[in-house]
């Protein structure tokens, strides 16, 4: 698996957030870059949060003009004991390592634009 320092420079990462959560408060710039994307990067939060995927859902297929990959991934949860700040630190990069290792399997030949 590739560190993330080693992604390629051909890669584009954008990360969209969702605001309020209602699709018709989303920036023009939100909507260009998640239909400009080659993939979709979806995190399923835990069962508690399902219905933020959901909404992730949502949005895409009302604001999604054309096919695009949209992937589904488990995200890392932060470790609830110990040192907090290391916690918070070691769960970044099990989240960057996840984002990496989707990437890979999902848009193996590099390259292309991916919204998170």
């Amino acid at each position: 698996m590739r560190a993330v320092e080693d992604v390629d420079a051909a890669l584009e990462l954008q990360l969209v957030g969702i605001g309020t959560g209602n699709p018709a408060h989303l920036t023009l710039a939100a909507i260009e870059a998640l239909n400009q994307a080659a993939l979709i990067l979806l995190p399923r939060k835990g069962e508690d949060k399902l219905e933020l995927l959901d909404l992730r859902r949502h949005i895409c297929a009302r604001v999604l003009d054309g096919p695009v990959r949209i992937v589904e991934f488990d995200l890392p949860q932060r470790a609830a004991d110990g040192d907090y700040l290391a916690a918070v630190a070691d769960w970044h990069e099990a989240i960057a390592a996840e984002w990496l290792r989707q990437i890979d399997v999902h848009l193996p030949t590099g390259g292309g634009k991916v919204a998170l």
